[in-house]
C-alpha cells in the first residue's frame, strides 16, 4: 500500500498525464526510501519519498544521485514533475486519455 502523499501524487498525475507510464519502487525496509518515476514517450523524471519529505532530481540524475532539493507539500512534487515534462516538449500523446 502506498503512504498517502505518494497515493496523492500518483492519482493527480494518472489524471494530467493518462499516458505516462509511473513506476513506483518501495524501499527495501520499513524505513527506507521510496523512489517514483514518470516517463512519457522519451520524457522521464524522477522524485522520492522519505521521512516526510519528497526528494526533486535533476533530468539527468543517475543511479545513487542525491535529490536537488527536498519539499513536504505533494503541490510543489506535482508542479515540479509536471514543469519537468512539458520542459522536454511533452508529445500530445501524453496528455491523451487511454483507450479502451
Amino acid at each position: 500500500m502506498l503512504p498517502d502523499p505518494i497515493a496523492q501524487v500518483v492519482l493527480h498525475l494518472q489524471a494530467h498525464f493518462p499516458q505516462a507510464q509511473i513506476e513506483v519502487d518501495p524501499p527495501y525496509s520499513s524505513t527506507g526510501e521510496w523512489f517514483i518515476d514518470v516517463s512519457c514517450g522519451h520524457r522521464w523524471t524522477a522524485f522520492s519519498w522519505h521521512q516526510e519529505q519528497f526528494g526533486l532530481y535533476p533530468q539527468n540524475a543517475s543511479f545513487g544521485e542525491r535529490p536537488l532539493r527536498r519539499v513536504k507539500h505533494p503541490q510543489t512534487v506535482l508542479e515540479w514533475v509536471e514543469q519537468a515534462l512539458r520542459a522536454q516538449d511533452l508529445p500530445k500523446f501524453c496528455t491523451a486519455a487511454k483507450s479502451g
